[in-house]
């Protein structure tokens, strides 16, 4: 896929630190290349993040998982 024709997808969300986990579900309709970017932190922009991919009806199957700061790419995954 040319990555000039990728799709941006933002989400609002509010991640409480110690907090319950946030999950953003996604459809991924063809391969392609995929990764997260945190673009705004408040009151703590220096806080890392544990993000992941998970797969299933409940994200159970975990795929990968990382850190993310603030912007910058936590991954990027090369088309299947």
């Amino acid at each position: 896929m040319d990555p000039s024709k990728n799709t941006v997808e933002p989400f609002m969300g509010t991640v409480t630190p110690g907090g319950v986990p946030w999950f953003q579900r996604v459809t991924v309709n063809n391969g392609g290349e995929y990764s997260i970017k945190i673009t705004a932190l408040s009151p703590t922009p220096t806080a890392v993040l544990g993000v992941g991919w998970y797969q299933g009806a409940n994200c159970e199957i975990a795929l990968l998982s990382n850190y993310a700061t603030l912007n910058q790419t936590a991954w990027a995954l090369p088309p299947a």
